[in-house]
């Protein structure tokens, strides 16, 4: 798939400040460009604990942010931030995943070919 170039940064920005608004104080958020065979990813992680397997999936839809504000701790529910980053990506045809990352929490977008900008 070709990376919209409008879009495409627009993502990473929603990522990103979804991580950074849910990064405790004193911890870091991470940018990496992962090289995966002919596919490029990018991770972003942030400091706050990973996201419950069950939420993962979920808190990357509309109707999952009503399930994740419903936590006792409301991280990832304050609003349509990871809704509209997935959106985006599904559009360019690429993917995006919450993962447990040694215990933190991880956001990649995968599915960038080489060559794309």
């Amino acid at each position: 798939p070709q990376v919209d170039e409008p879009r495409f940064p627009q993502l990473i920005s929603l990522v990103a400040s979804t991580a950074l608004q849910n990064t405790p104080r004193g911890e870091a958020v991470e940018v990496s460009i992962d090289r995966a065979g002919a596919t490029h990813r990018v991770v972003v992680r942030d400091g706050g604990p990973a996201v419950p397997a069950d939420l993962r999936e979920l808190m990357l839809t509309r109707a999952g942010q009503l399930a994740v504000k419903k936590r006792a701790d409301g991280r990832y529910g304050r609003g349509l931030a990871l809704y509209i980053a997935a959106e985006l990506a599904r559009l360019m045809g690429l993917d995006l995943s919450a993962i447990d990352d040694r215990g933190k929490n991880a956001f990649v977008v995968s599915g960038i070919r080489s060559g794309s900008s």
